[in-house]
């Protein structure tokens, strides 16, 4: 059965019910997270609205790490953030007490803010590295080296060695996240004013981190963000990615329009 997860911008556009729709912890930890900016009031109203779109109890995707682990080495990895995170909503989902959504809130983005830190630091590091390529005329950026940084990363994530043959089947089973990170840091490489704390890039890496869903052929991602079918396009998980406008997933009839298409496509 084919299923349907979204990303913020979609989510904060969605509004009717579908049982194949199933929630990235990912989007779910960005949402809640900015219940403590002044859209509180608005964001809140959106998180309660699930009712009436998502199954009862909501199906919440796992960590994106716990994919990694399943499908590109076959073992099964807790899960404690996930859980955490489903706590989290089902408590946004039903308390009206403010002090306890600003608390849960809290929670969520400084999970999220320790990552954007990490990458943070280590885009900073990438630059530094291609300014000083440039400088000695060699190419700032190189797909076979930025190949096996990121089959490096996925495996020492996980706990397992880079050296395991089953590091180099990641590629072909992520091709959707190596796609879209090989577009990203070629930008990085050759944007001398690329900034990571820049609003347009601060939230890439976890932009990045919604396409490893797609090595579960079931899954489709929902978005009102072009960037992800710019900067993926060539390998057979492209096509799971739709691109929606926000107005048509604003609207009862367009909405359900693009789910039937996406869910009940032959």
């Amino acid at each position: 059965m084919r299923y349907v997860y979204f990303d913020t911008d979609a989510f904060r556009n969605i509004g009717i019910a579908f049982k194949a729709v199933v929630l990235s912890p990912i989007t779910a930890a960005e949402i809640m997270s900015q219940l403590v900016t002044t859209e509180r009031a608005q964001i809140l109203e959106q998180i309660q609205a699930m009712h009436n779109w998502l199954p009862e109890p909501p199906q919440i995707l796992p960590l994106p790490s716990v994919i990694i682990a399943a499908i590109g080495f076959n073992f099964e990895q807790s899960n404690h953030t996930h859980l955490d995170i489903a706590r989290s909503l089902d408590i946004c989902m039903r308390t009206r007490d403010v002090e306890q959504l600003v608390a849960e809130a809290n929670r969520q983005r400084n999970f999220l803010d320790q990552h954007k830190e990490e990458e943070a630091g280590m885009i900073v590091r990438f630059k530094d590295l291609s300014g000083k390529l440039r400088s000695v005329a060699e190419p700032p950026y190189d797909r076979t080296r930025i190949q096996a940084a990121l089959q490096k990363g996925m495996a020492s994530r996980i706990g397992m060695k880079e050296s395991d043959p089953r590091v180099l089947e990641l590629p072909e089973l992520f091709s959707a996240f190596f796609e879209y990170e090989n577009a990203r840091f070629r930008e990085v490489a050759n944007n001398r004013h690329y900034s990571p704390a820049n609003k347009k890039n601060i939230n890439d890496v976890y932009d990045s981190e919604q396409m490893i869903y797609l090595a579960n052929t079931d899954l489709f991602f929902l978005t009102c963000d072009r960037k992800y079918s710019r900067r993926v396009q060539k390998g057979k998980q492209a096509s799971n990615i739709i691109t929606a406008k926000p107005a048509d997933l604003s609207e009862p009839t367009r909405e359900s329009k693009i789910l039937r298409e996406i869910i009940e496509a032959a």
